[in-house]
């Protein structure tokens, strides 16, 4: 018996042999991670049954210790998923290489002065690298749970640009300034120790 998967088949094998549980995520529609589990799940039986999307990571965290789903799948990029590993009621089970979508720096359309800008914490550190080009003034962050908020934060009038993903483009006019391409990220997956084991 492995102690831990590591690719994808493995993942699969393991949604096989567990076909009820349901695996919690960061939400909405759209969000990497969201674009990830479903490339997970293609395929597979009722995969939109076994995907739980919900906004916020705290939230994540506390689904699984709840047990409103039995496993969470977290991105390592994701700056506390040390309280995943360090809970004494949850156990690592394993993890994949998958890419993320592009990401891009946008701002609202016909907008010259950038003052506002909102983005997640997971990609806050691009607006000093990939996209530090792209700004010429100080700045307020506005922070919010994805990348997918980050948009609608500019769509509202909240924001002046913000990093988003493929999805947070979809169904908008917002214009893209800059584009960083997706990454090999590894999606990291814990339930409750008393949860499933991968055989």
């Amino acid at each position: 018996m492995k102690q831990h998967f590591s690719t994808i088949d493995d993942f699969r094998n393991y949604i096989i042999a567990n076909p009820n549980i349901l695996i919690g995520t960061l939400g909405p529609i759209g969000t990497s991670c969201d674009h990830t589990i479903n490339f997970l799940l293609d395929g597979l039986d009722t995969q939109g049954q076994r995907k739980v999307l919900i906004n916020h990571f705290d939230d994540i965290y506390q689904s699984l210790h709840n047990g409103n789903v039995d496993v969470a799948m977290i991105p390592a990029a994701y700056s506390d998923v040390t309280r995943f590993f360090w809970s004494t009621e949850l156990s690592f089970i394993g993890s994949v290489i998958y890419k993320t979508p592009d990401y891009h720096f946008t701002r609202a359309a016909g907008v010259t002065n950038i003052s506002r800008i909102a983005t997640c914490t997971a990609v806050k550190h691009m607006l000093e690298n990939q996209f530090l080009h792209c700004l010429n003034a100080p700045y307020e962050l506005i922070i919010g749970p994805s990348t997918l908020a980050a948009s609608k934060e500019v769509m509202t009038g909240n924001a002046d640009a913000c990093i988003t993903n493929d999805g947070g483009l979809k169904g908008t006019d917002l214009q893209v300034v800059h584009t960083q391409k997706g990454v090999d990220m590894s999606w990291l997956f814990f339930r409750k120790q008393s949860g499933a084991e991968f055989a």
